[in-house]
């Protein structure tokens, strides 16, 4: 996704005897296969791609489902709900996080090619995502995760305070399921210093995690 998207503005939006045609942006009308509809690892895997090759917008996908049914006209929002009861899927809270971290956008980088993150900051919380994907035969590693924070301290609803708690919650991966809220792992208090790190549990393919820097109650 993310090399045809480099290519695709280099070919078509930067080269020359194209210019005339006037190409403003590069659109995904499809992405997230039929194998990974339902992953919150995959799918914060392919969001993470298509930003990183540029893309200017992109639209979900719609399949089948397991029990023969279409996704595209069952009012699932393409499979992101259930079709009973309409509740939320695991994939549902993958989309959901994603968006919520879009407006207060950080830096983050990820040493493992398996895993990809995201981290949004407001003035009240700060939450990063990891998601957990598999591709070409390989996946995460299984070792648990340093997560090293930098900066903490500069946040708007850190200063000050002694410490953030840092609320741990997993998005599994179980395909057509409900997934009501997302699975808490655990809670930590870290202090509230130029240079944190905090220790995780392994991500599994095609699972996400979540981790939300909320403020301490305790002050310096």
């Amino acid at each position: 996704v993310q090399e045809h998207l480099r290519d695709a503005r280099k070919s078509f939006i930067e080269a020359p005897e194209f210019r005339e045609l006037g190409i403003k942006q590069i659109q995904i009308n499809e992405s997230v296969g039929p194998s990974a509809q339902y992953r919150p690892g995959e799918i914060l895997a392919y969001l993470w791609h298509l930003e990183q090759g540029g893309a200017d917008g992109a639209c979900k996908a719609c399949w089948g489902d397991s029990k023969g049914g279409d996704n595209c006209s069952n009012d699932t929002l393409d499979g992101i709900l259930t079709p009973d009861r309409w509740e939320p899927r695991a994939a549902w809270w993958a989309y959901k996080l994603y968006s919520d971290s879009v407006a207060g956008r950080a830096a983050s980088t990820s040493d493992d090619s398996r895993i990809v993150s995201f981290a949004g900051q407001s003035q009240n919380r700060a939450t990063i995502l990891l998601g957990g994907y598999s591709s070409a035969g390989q996946s995460p590693s299984a070792a648990p995760i340093s997560l090293r924070i930098r900066s903490l301290r500069r946040l708007a609803f850190a200063r000050g305070r002694a410490g953030v708690r840092a609320r741990i919650e997993r998005l599994p991966d179980i395909g057509e399921k409900a997934l009501r809220s997302p699975e808490l792992v655990r809670g930590d208090l870290l202090p509230a210093g130029d240079d944190e790190t905090l220790m995780l549990p392994p991500l599994r393919a095609h699972e996400a995690l979540s981790i939300t820097l909320l403020p301490e109650n305790r002050t310096q």
